[in-house]
């Protein structure tokens, strides 16, 4: 989004709009810490309004399941400073191995359970009997706020996500039939990526769609045909990247052995490709499965007769067969449109999209430990200096740790964050010292 686009000026004006009304509220209502109000507005608010509807609940969700657990072990831990530190900082730690885990916005419920146990928890260690209205206070002041942005966002002018989508989806197919067309083709023109690029891409959609898919669910019916008929494209077109590095694997067999094609398979792919970029249609799609068929059954009576090799024939049909792969899923992406509207109404589409993925349980368990070992050393260095402010030290270790634990190499980022931080340091003491000191009234 561009800093002055029309998108971005509108999006700031509703924020700033929802977050006065939020503030207005919890002053009216005399909560005891309004800028919780005023802060989570602009963390929740998203350009769309399905996704700050979507990121309102799960905020408001980890928030109570927060609050909960430093409800129920303060009693019996804070009057041993170490032990709650150490029950926290567990907290924490555990709370974003199934943040890591789970690795769809849900995920967001988790990680703020975890760090906001330690927001309500650490600063108020020295008085015990305050944690209780802590606690509900923090959960009054979140509820007023993620009510007052999800209306502003959905009531006034509301964006919807259904247009991002549908592009993600075309966009997913379009990249994999251009690597299909480049590998193919090796005079192909306006090459604008190279293959791995190409491939890289496309690895980020199946996780794009996902997220798209579960903050779109909160556009309530307007959006159901297009959740289920996405779902099922989804599913199909997970299976282009195994199939387009099959591809290009058989293909760099048969260079690497100096096995030319023959002119019957270099006449399949050249029909393969004219069906490729062409439109696609049904009884295209019909023609070009027989005739890799028909070139299938010349190879092997090829094979019988002694006139190709094994390995050649291999290759050959493992390479059509692949070719064959992509013409199914290109008919069953296609075909889905004409499918999708006999599926059940009452079917939960996002349940549909639930994929296996990889998960480095090592790297989870290290990221983990690091949010585990940071909190409860800032813990140690507060209780054992004495220092009055500290629990800001553990709080933002916690916070820290959650936010960029996500990330392969966090180092970057948070350079950027700690600029961001001092920046904003600077701004907020000249706010305080010339603009608050003179307003006396809302």
């Amino acid at each position: 989004m561009k800093w002055l686009s029309k998108s971005a000026v509108l999006f700031s004006i509703k924020t700033c709009f929802a977050a006065f009304l939020a503030f207005y509220i919890a002053l009216e209502l005399n909560f005891d810490k309004p800028a919780w109000s005023l802060t989570t507005v602009y963390v929740a608010s998203q350009l769309y309004s399905s996704s700050t509807i979507s990121k309102s609940i799960f905020r408001f969700l980890g928030t109570v399941f927060g609050g909960l657990f430093v409800f129920l072990i303060y009693p019996a831990t804070v009057l041993n400073p170490v032990l709650f530190s150490l029950c926290v900082s567990i907290w924490v730690a555990v709370c974003l191995y199934l943040s890591l885990h789970d690795r769809t916005p849900k995920s967001y419920v988790f990680m703020l359970a975890g760090y906001s146990a330690a927001i309500m928890g650490f600063p108020d260690v020295n008085t015990p009997l305050s944690i209780t209205y802590t606690v509900i206070s923090r959960i009054e002041e979140i509820t007023v706020a993620i009510i007052c942005s999800s209306l502003v966002h959905s009531l006034i002018l509301p964006v919807s996500m259904r247009n991002i989508l549908e592009n993600s989806v075309s966009n997913w197919y379009g990249s994999a039939r251009k690597l299909c067309s480049e590998l193919l083709d090796p005079e192909a023109k306006d090459k604008s990526l190279e293959r791995e690029d190409i491939l890289i891409q496309m690895a980020g959609y199946p996780v794009n769609v996902e997220t798209l898919i579960t903050h779109c669910v909160f556009e309530g019916d307007a959006a159901r045909q297009l959740i289920r008929l996405v779902t099922v494209q989804y599913q199909h077109l997970s299976y282009l990247i195994p199939t387009l590095t099959a591809i290009e694997v058989r293909l760099n067999l048969l260079a690497e052995q100096h096995i030319a094609l023959p002119d019957f398979v270099k006449e399949t792919f050249r029909q393969f490709l004219l069906w490729l970029n062409g439109d696609n249609k049904e009884n295209e799609t019909h023609a070009i499965q027989q005739e890799i068929t028909r070139t299938q059954a010349d190879i092997k009576q090829r094979y019988q007769a002694r006139t190709l090799s094994a390995e050649e024939s291999l290759l050959l049909n493992g390479l059509l067969a692949r070719l064959a792969n992509f013409v199914k899923i290109t008919d069953a992406y296609t075909s889905v449109g004409r499918r999708v509207g006999s599926f059940e109404e009452n079917v939960n589409p996002a349940k549909r999209t639930h994929a296996h993925w990889h998960i480095d349980k090592g790297l989870l368990l290290l990221s983990s430990f690091t949010a585990f070992l940071a909190t409860f050393a800032s813990c140690l260095f507060w209780i054992g200096t004495g220092w009055t402010d500290g629990a800001t030290a553990p709080l933002m270790a916690a916070v820290l740790c959650s936010f960029f634990a996500g990330m392969d190499s966090p180092i970057a980022p948070m350079k950027l964050f700690l600029k961001g931080m001092s920046i904003a340091i600077i701004i907020s003491v000249l706010y305080s010292a010339l603009f608050i000191p003179e307003t006396v009234s809302f």
